[in-house]
């Protein structure tokens, strides 16, 4: 429990997060929770369950790949308020 601490208190100063010591061992707790929970998942038996990627049998509609419109660059470049060459600047 205590390696688990110090590896959160040094996350929490890469993210530049200001934990009280409250608040560190309330979020340790919950990550307890969450892996003994994670835990009972591992033990479920899925050896007769066919594996799938979606319950649903239709295609996905969202995609199409017929369609392929483009823009010409130099007209985009038109529309830059910041250009170099033939790149639009982002600051």
């Amino acid at each position: 429990m205590e390696k688990k601490k110090e590896e959160l208190i040094k996350l929490t100063k890469i993210l530049h997060f200001e934990m009280n010591e409250t608040q560190l061992q309330s979020l340790l707790d919950e990550f307890d929770s969450v892996i003994n929970k994670l835990k009972l998942l591992s033990n479920v038996d899925t050896h007769a369950v066919e594996p799938t990627y979606s319950p649903l049998k239709k295609n996905s509609t969202i995609l199409r790949e017929d369609i392929a419109t483009t823009t010409d660059a130099s007209k985009i470049l038109e529309n830059a308020p910041n250009k170099k060459g033939d790149f639009v600047v982002v600051k």
